[in-house]
């Protein structure tokens, strides 16, 4: 009877610390997914400022006229090559 209970205790600290190391994973989950949203995002507005500011001031340079040449919307243009460029540099350099 006494190794049972024993067992039993044994199986309960283990399932406790199993589940605080599962709750753990998940926190560390989900703020991993909340700080790569957030660079996402901060990295999508720091390069469409800097193209913006780099490419399209006074119209002259090679970036401005690629893009009203043939592009109904450049703003759009310039938003979905940025964000197709960072979530695969994100996808790739992540070690998922």
């Amino acid at each position: 009877m006494h190794s049972k209970r024993m067992t039993g205790l044994r199986f309960g600290r283990s399932s406790a610390r199993l589940q605080g190391l599962a709750l753990l994973y998940i926190v560390i989950a989900v703020y991993a997914v909340y700080l790569r949203q957030m660079l996402t995002i901060h990295w999508r507005t720091w390069m469409t400022e800097g193209i913006w500011r780099a490419g399209c001031v006074g119209g002259s340079t090679t970036v401005c006229r690629v893009l009203r040449s043939d592009t109904d919307n450049p703003d759009q243009r310039i938003s979905e090559d940025i964000n197709q460029f960072v979530t695969l540099t994100l996808t790739l350099s992540s070690a998922h």
